[in-house]
């Protein structure tokens, strides 16, 4: 069983205890008694949030106070063995920190307000000191709490920057700006990939499928984050034909792919063209169909003739089935019979490339046979979710570290892997910026 803290230690918590005993007194106020429930949820949300920043700051001195005691002790020890040398820290280079001064502060903005820690510094001639004490709170190089980068994290990646400065005001108070929130973000992504090479898969039978779905979304950067090939084409092009929106054709100039994989396992589920689609009109391939299909119907059908969805459906299934030639063939004769002008077989055409073009990735008879997944609908989901949602804001315009670290955090929330990678992060931030610095490493302690 964990022992409790001497009499003398509860003196350290006497400035909290007194600002609860006050905040119950006027709980109990008659002032209070005609408050209204929301009156007094503000109430106990503000007080509360101080209480707790009292209490972090009061438990912060009571640290510091306990290591000047044991070093204090330390040296009297070492005077009674008469040894001249007292508590020494080595830092990765190999210099002894032989002297040590305490009363070092520094801020640290915490998810309940700013707070000062009070740590012992070891010293030596021409070298950073090394803190200890920073090493056993696990403290960030910068003044910002890892509850706080944690919580940036999660309103950041969901909505806009600036909604989430509000937010974590709102329930933190004023402890953050835009862009420390921007370079919060950024850091606390570094780990990501380590973080995924770090995990074990699940094991799985021979007979599950593992899918790799790829797919790209634009998304809108800020010019010096452009690949040099759109920067210099958006240079050379100059302005747009309109101010207000683009003329038919025309690319903004200001986009960036951002690359999206979809990985997962998927049970064999064997299945029919028929299954698919059907020539009702009915099945993904109907909803999500090609384009250039469509666009040949509209060539060789009246506009909002409803037969243009049974030829789409034939045409569709015929591909399913394998027959692409004959699809290909039937699309050329077709076009001929309807005497076509040069506009109206543009959309044939466009479609008739597409599928040449692609004629090597068309194997559906095979995969639905082998009970293989056709559909894109993942990845593209995917697509949307991840980048479209939050990278296209109305408005924003990204630098590629920012857009990079959003998209690999919004990621690990999708997975639902957020608590295990701050948990993981956590570990790497500690050696990073603390273990790397002693000589023997300084293990993170309970």
């Amino acid at each position: 069983m964990a022992g409790y803290g001497t009499a003398l230690d509860a003196d350290f918590f006497a400035g909290s205890v007194s600002f609860f005993h006050d905040l119950v007194g006027r709980l109990c106020a008659d002032a209070t008694a005609a408050m209204t429930h929301d009156q007094l949820e503000e109430l106990i949300e503000v007080r509360g949030r101080e209480l707790l920043r009292l209490l972090l700051q009061d438990h912060l001195d009571l640290r510091a106070v306990r290591e000047e005691q044991s070093l204090a002790a330390a040296k009297r020890a070492d005077r009674r063995a008469d040894r001249s040398a007292a508590r020494v820290m080595v830092d990765a280079g190999g210099v002894a920190h032989r002297v040590i001064e305490t009363g070092h502060e520094r801020c640290l903005a915490s998810v309940v307000g700013p707070v000062t820690v009070r740590r012992a510094a070891f010293r030596a001639g021409g070298t950073a000191n090394l803190y200890p004490a920073d090493a056993r709170l696990n403290l960030s190089t910068g003044r910002h709490s890892h509850g706080l980068r944690k919580r940036a994290v999660v309103e950041a990646v969901r909505g806009s920057f600036d909604d989430a400065v509000a937010a974590i005001r709102r329930c933190c108070g004023n402890v953050v700006a835009k862009r420390q929130v921007e370079r919060l973000v950024i850091a606390a992504a570094r780990d990501v990939e380590a973080f995924y090479e770090a995990r074990v898969p699940l094991p799985c039978t021979a007979a599950t499928l593992l899918v790799i779905s790829c797919d790209g979304k634009g998304v809108p950067m800020r010019p010096e984050a452009l690949r040099p090939a759109t920067a210099r084409a958006a240079a050379v092009k100059g302005g747009n034909t309109y101010r207000t929106r683009l003329a038919g054709g025309e690319k903004s100039g200001r986009k960036r792919m951002a690359t999206v994989a979809a990985v997962y396992d998927a049970e064999p589920a064997v299945r029919r063209p028929h299954d698919v689609i059907t020539l009702s009109g009915s099945g993904t391939a109907m909803k999500n169909g090609p384009g250039p299909n469509w666009r040949t119907a509209w060539s060789l059908h009246t506009p909002g003739d409803p037969a243009a969805e049974r030829w789409v459906a034939i045409q569709l299934l015929a591909i399913l089935f394998g027959r692409l030639e004959e699809t290909l063939t039937e699309l050329r004769r077709q076009a001929r019979a309807a005497e076509l002008t040069a506009e109206q077989r543009k959309g044939i055409e466009t479609c008739t490339k597409y599928l040449m073009a692609k004629r090597g990735y068309l194997g559906y008879a095979e995969a639905l046979a082998a009970g293989w997944p056709i559909a894109t609908g993942v990845v593209e989901g995917a697509c949307r979710h991840l980048v479209a949602d939050r990278l296209n804001i109305t408005g924003a315009r990204w630098g590629l570290d920012g857009a990079e670290a959003v998209l690999k955090l919004r990621a690990v929330i999708s997975n639902g892997h957020l608590e295990p990678y701050w948990t993981f992060h956590l570990q790497q931030e500690h050696h990073r910026v603390h273990q790397a610095r002693y000589q023997d490493g300084y293990q993170l302690t309970a």
